[in-house]
């Protein structure tokens, strides 16, 4: 008599389970499943840590793969790409604070060093142990601070270029200029001012403001410039940063080095640019 055999199954029956199973994709053994979903580690933490270790931090380098962004620059130090591995254990900024938790979890290993720096982790966090729930909570509470602090330092970036774009028109509005041309290295900053991307929702006020003053000229072109084509705009814009002034403009005499920089633009000297670099 033949009989029907389920071969997902080791006693050879079907079952819903069984076809489950077999049907969904095969799981990797995750290790750090405890370390990650602790009861005492707070759920935004936790889901800080869980993005990183997946992989899933929407970092620059992870945006541009997806082709969102053109450019990655790490906006805690500026000196490299924008990857996890760098944002959280090879940036200046967060090598300080990673010596002061190792520190006071007696790790000695080095940062640069990331999978041994996180074996040691995941053997001080392993077990059921009250230290070792403290010690994730610490782990975790140290990646969802660095990434809060990537976060504010980038959303004031674009605070300061999108106030930059608001002050520019105002001025030119001011002077009666009714043909303008707005050039920003916030690539972010133009989509936005051109409806291209939708904005954050606490910027809402200040982009009705700026649409306005865009309606009301003749002629108006919003565009992405690299910080090398802009140089002579970037340089004035430096020297403002410490004034006690919203603009600054009309400079007379003009600096040595702006004067070096127009003769440059004149002579059409040409800018390399770097994808490590913002």
């Amino acid at each position: 008599m033949d009989r029907i055999i389920w071969l997902p199954s080791k006693s050879g029956r079907f079952s819903v389970s069984s076809a489950y199973r077999a049907l969904s994709p095969e799981v990797p053994n995750i290790r750090w499943h405890s370390f990650v979903w602790n009861r005492m580690v707070i759920p935004r933490h936790a889901f800080s840590a869980w993005q990183l270790l997946s992989g899933g931090l929407p970092t620059q380098d992870n945006l541009m793969n997806r082709r969102m962004l053109n450019e990655s620059s790490c906006i805690l130090c500026s000196g490299h790409r924008e990857n996890s591995k760098h944002l959280f254990f090879e940036c200046s900024y967060s090598n300080e604070i990673w010596n002061h938790v190792k520190g006071l979890l007696e790790i000695k290993v080095d940062n640069i060093n990331t999978n041994r720096l996180w074996m040691s982790i995941f053997k001080l966090c392993k077990g059921k142990s009250v230290v070792s729930a403290v010690f994730s909570t610490m782990i975790c509470a140290t990646v969802n601070f660095i990434w809060k602090e990537r976060n504010a330092r980038r959303f004031q970036v674009f605070q300061q270029e999108l106030n930059a774009v608001h002050q520019g028109l105002l001025l030119a509005r001011k002077l009666s200029v009714r043909q303008i041309e707005v050039a920003s290295d916030s690539l972010r900053v133009i989509k936005v001012v051109n409806r291209i991307e939708a904005p954050p929702w606490d910027y809402q006020n200040q982009l009705h403001e700026i649409w306005d003053l865009v309606s009301g000229f003749q002629h108006i072109r919003c565009y992405h410039a690299f910080r090398e084509t802009n140089r002579a705009t970037d340089h004035l814009a430096a020297l403002g940063v410490n004034q006690s002034l919203n603009v600054f403009y009309f400079i007379s005499p003009m600096t040595k080095e702006l004067c070096n920089i127009i003769e440059d633009d004149k002579n059409c000297k040409v800018y390399l640019r770097s994808n490590h670099y913002r």
